[in-house]
């Protein structure tokens, strides 16, 4: 899964994502695809794993600055 998220700071966003997720998820940040906006890559480690939007508002994104693909 790639994740582009808006943010001026992508070094906080990795730590967050792989805080709460690195034992789930194998994580790897892309760089910086236009002004403000960071793409990483999520992979499951196990099949059976999904990202909810859910989850990823309780670290304090907000639904407008999201983009899955």
């Amino acid at each position: 899964m790639i994740l582009n998220i808006v943010t001026n700071t992508p070094d906080y966003v990795l730590e967050d994502l792989y805080n709460f997720w690195a034992t789930e998820w194998n994580i790897t940040y892309l760089g910086e695809v236009a002004k403000g906006i960071h793409e990483y890559s999520m992979v499951p480690k196990e099949e059976d794993r999904v990202l909810s939007i859910e989850n990823l508002l309780e670290l304090g994104y907000t639904p407008w600055n999201l983009r899955i693909r």
